[in-house]
């Protein structure tokens, strides 16, 4: 989600909600086909703890810190407008609700497509490399040591400033510099699950029973997903995973105001967890901790970014940028990455730029109109970069699997323009496919395994390698 966060209203973190609000409404302008508005439901029953005045004077303050930021206000529903809107909620004390928008993302596209934005606009970018090490001039820090985890080749990176945005992993890269600083994140876990659909076209907001947490059932990819919670976590990050206790607290939460769909265990499609690097606030729960960023910098120099939230990457950044700016002595010119779309924007609105594209593209390509709408979906205004794969070799127009829109030619376009460099590359951070109820479909892998491997000179062993590798990530 990128959204203004209706649950910070309960922590008074008005300015937060009034820059994610302001930083929704960019994301949304620069980037329409990744960042999308979405109706939500807000249902009211006793038992979530936040009676239908509360709710209703949250929205007001909601829409009034956003300002001129929101997609439309809020509208206070009837229980009978509730349920015609989604008649699959339980009726059983419903008080009736709240209509609100926020926006949905593609997490992974939409980083991806600021790395490569930065990178249109003259940034060096290096695919898996780890920092190994940080070098020095005198007790300043001026560079690192890197090492590609593909070929194992070291190399040193110099700078006049190094900063350190490594997100969960940040104590354990800032130790490395200074091995006596301080814990200075508070890493999270949040869980997901994805289930068969059980919405029409609404986001529904739960305020738990059994903690008065709220969590979300989205719309996706046909689908619906669930999440998040909200647990500390001090293992390695990309270790995290979902944990029992955690899918049988959204499950039954779930089916509580669900009551006639028959959520089991059995028919979750995927489950996956992410890490929150938070900034470290002890004593307070976890879903309390300010989300909030800081930045600091060290004795040898180094300017770390710490905690934060999506939503408000770009306007981290900026003031990354800006405090570059003053350690180096110069004033920072204006930002133009509030105004600037990324690639694959620049399109009065994703819904009507489908409609005015999809028939004419599909009968000069040769392809289905699905086919066209889902790739602008995914490549926004580059989808013919996509299509012109398709000219030059039809073969590359065959679907991924049966019924499905994603084609063939998104493997090349995500070999030679996107930097994947494995099969788990492709099917979970290029794509969704692993996230689909047909991520383990044989068919499907053993395509984009061979197109890769022809692309990328694999051998039948690697071939071999890289599909175990994607079945252990999915595991």
């Amino acid at each position: 989600m990128i959204h203004g966060g209706i649950r910070y209203l309960e922590q008074a973190a008005l300015r937060l909600i009034f820059e994610a609000s302001r930083e929704r409404s960019i994301l949304h302008r620069l980037a329409p086909h990744l960042v999308r508005p979405l109706p939500f439901l807000f249902p009211v029953y006793p038992e979530g703890g936040r009676p239908l005045w509360m709710v209703r004077a949250g929205m007001t303050l909601y829409d009034l810190i956003a300002l001129y930021h929101n997609f439309h206000s809020h509208r206070i529903l009837t229980p009978r407008q509730m349920l015609e809107h989604e008649p699959a909620l339980s009726p059983v004390g419903l008080q009736g609700g709240a209509l609100f928008y926020d926006a949905q993302m593609d997490d992974a596209r939409l980083c991806l497509e600021v790395a490569l934005s930065a990178r249109a606009g003259g940034a060096r970018l290096f695919n898996y490399t780890a920092v190994r090490d940080f070098t020095h001039r005198g007790r300043s820090i001026s560079g690192v040591t890197v090492a590609s985890q593909i070929s194992g080749e070291r190399r040193e990176v110099s700078g006049s400033v190094v900063v350190n945005a490594s997100g969960p992993w940040l104590d354990r890269v800032a130790a490395r510099e200074d091995p006596s600083v301080e814990p200075r994140i508070r890493t999270t876990r949040g869980a997901h699950l994805i289930v068969p659909r059980m919405t029409r076209t609404h986001a529904i907001v739960v305020s738990s029973q059994s903690d008065r947490r709220i969590f979300f059932i989205l719309p996706f990819h046909g689908e619906s997903l669930i999440g998040t919670t909200d647990q500390d976590y001090s293992e390695e990050p990309s270790s995290v995973r979902a944990t029992l206790p955690e899918v049988h607290y959204l499950l039954e939460e779930t089916r509580r105001i669900f009551p006639g769909i028959p959520l089991r265990e059995d028919e979750i499609i995927a489950r996956f967890a992410g890490v929150r690097p938070l900034v470290n606030e002890p004593g307070i729960a976890a879903g309390s901790v300010t989300r909030e960023a800081k930045i600091e910098e060290g004795r040898s120099g180094l300017i770390s970014v710490i905690g934060g939230k999506y939503t408000v990457h770009r306007r981290i950044a900026e003031q990354v940028v800006e405090r570059v700016f003053r350690k180096l002595g110069r004033p920072a010119p204006s930002s133009v990455t509030g105004t600037r779309s990324l690639l694959g924007g620049g399109m009065p609105g994703l819904e009507e730029y489908q409609r005015s594209e999809a028939p004419g593209a599909a009968r000069e390509y040769q392809v289905s109109p699905r086919v066209v709408a889902h790739l602008i979906g995914v490549y926004g205004t580059r989808y013919r970069a996509v299509l012109e794969r398709v000219r030059a070799d039809r073969t590359l127009g065959m679907p991924m699997m049966e019924g499905a829109p994603e084609i063939m030619a998104q493997v090349d376009h995500a070999v030679e323009e996107e930097m994947a460099v494995r099969l788990s590359d492709f099917l979970t951070r290029r794509t969704r496919l692993s996230q689909t109820r047909h991520r383990r479909d044989s068919r499907m892998v053993e395509r984009s395994v061979r197109r890769m491997g022809e692309l990328l000179g694999w051998d039948p062993g690697r071939r071999q390698e890289e599909i175990r590798s994607y079945l252990g990530e999915l595991e």
